[in-house]
Formats: C-alpha cells, sequence, structure tokens
C-alpha cells in the first residue's frame, strides 16, 4: 500500500509541478534520461571562464541529438533553473527510462588532477549522501529503488570506462560506487559521470571544445548501445 502511495504521490507531483523537459518523441524500444546537473542559481563548480551548469547543460543537449537516431531521449532540463535533486531520478522513472545518466564536471584545489570519473550507487553497506524531503514513511522505500539495480549500473559504469579507456584522446579515472542521492531514487540502471576537471586548466579548454565533447558523446552511444544489447 505504501508503494502505491508513493508512486500516485510521483504521478501528482509531476502534473502540477512546473518540470519542463526536452523529449526526443520516436517509436524507438530504449529511453536515456540525460541530466545536465545543477541550474539556476546552483552553478556548480566554477573555473577560470566558465561554470558547470553551462558546461553540463551544452553537454547534455548535444548528447541527446546524438543519441536521437538510437534512442528516445529526454532532458531533465533544456535551460538554466533550479531543478530540486529528487525529481532528476523522478523524471526518469515517469519516463521509464533504460538508462539514466546525471552529467557533471568536478572541481578541487589539487588543480593538477584531470580526466574523466563514473560513479555507480551501491547503497547495501552506506548511506546516501544525505537526506531527500520526502515524507519519513516514504523515504526510506526512495532511498532504496535504485539499490535493486546496484549491479546493472556497475556494469553500465564499467562498459563506459572500458570504452574510454579503448580512446587514448580521454584520461580516464577508475569506477567508483557511492551513494550519490541523484541516482538513489532512480529505478532503472544509473550512473553520474564527471567529464573532466572544470578547476583544471587543460580540462576546462576541452569541456568548452565542441569537437571534443561531439567525440566524447559518440564513446557514451556505443557503450550504451553495448550494454542494452547484454
Amino acid at each position: 500500500m505504501k508503494t502505491l502511495f508513493f508512486f500516485f504521490f510521483l504521478c501528482i507531483l509531476l502534473m502540477f509541478h512546473n518540470i519542463d523537459v526536452t523529449h526526443s518523441i520516436t517509436d524507438k524500444p530504449y529511453c536515456v534520461v540525460i541530466d545536465p546537473g545543477h541550474g539556476g542559481y546552483d552553478t556548480g563548480a566554477t573555473g577560470r571562464n566558465f561554470v558547470e551548469k553551462n558546461i553540463t547543460l551544452m553537454f547534455a543537449q548535444q548528447l541527446q541529438k546524438l543519441l536521437a537516431d538510437e534512442f528516445n531521449t529526454v532532458l531533465t532540463r533544456n535551460s538554466d533553473y533550479d531543478l530540486p535533486i529528487d525529481q532528476r531520478a523522478m523524471i526518469a522513472n515517469h519516463e521509464k527510462a533504460s538508462i539514466f545518466i546525471s552529467i557533471h564536471t568536478y572541481g578541487n584545489f589539487v588543480n593538477t588532477q584531470k580526466g574523466i570519473c563514473i560513479f555507480y550507487t551501491d547503497n547495501s553497506n552506506s548511506q546516501v549522501d544525505h537526506t531527500i524531503s520526502w515524507h519519513p514513511e516514504s523515504q526510506v522505500y526512495w532511498e532504496s529503488i535504485q539499490q535493486k539495480h546496484a549491479k546493472r549500473s556497475e556494469q553500465l559504469a564499467s562498459i563506459v570506462f572500458d570504452e574510454f579507456k579503448k580512446n587514448q584522446n580521454f584520461e580516464i579515472n577508475d569506477v567508483q560506487s557511492l551513494p550519490l542521492t541523484v541516482l538513489c531514487g532512480a529505478n532503472m540502471p544509473a550512473i553520474l559521470i564527471e567529464i573532466g576537471n572544470i578547476m583544471n586548466p587543460i580540462d576546462e579548454e576541452r569541456l568548452n571544445n565542441k569537437t571534443y565533447l561531439y567525440e566524447y558523446s559518440q564513446i557514451l552511444k556505443k557503450a550504451f548501445i553495448s550494454f542494452l544489447e547484454k
């Protein structure tokens, strides 16, 4: 009964909350939901010339265009506005996505670090990174949704890693499992990918290079096709 109430609540919220998503409507069997991290007042990490929210949106829009010939695609946001973190996975669930990918950059004071980082969520031995603002009775269920997909999410992350590893133009860091709130409510295989260190001058320049990002998108497309064929 709690489960039915929870999904009824999600449907009502999606109907009446002003969530603006961009769809690529086709008759293809698989759907990929692409989440450009941050937005609006939440700028994310800041580099010398760019902020994370703009880089993630630009890349997500390019990725959507490239994927559209193989998949139904949905962007969780299509312009610069705030979107609560829990609603990102909610959109993916509503669309019955086959894959959910959240796009980010990273930034730290050790700006010598660079390259791609890939994460999936496995909550079997940990707590999520912070509490989602749901009714207490529903909260535990929401935070455990991704757990049943943990193995497939790990497989997806590994396939993406392997595809990038084949290309010498990209630096790739080891896949990690972290209890990420943006993924924990996703009812499908889900990963978060940090496409570079925006505070590293080399990475920041690459992140604003459309040719580089197009090649990046091609690798992700190949990885998604490979994953869904398994």
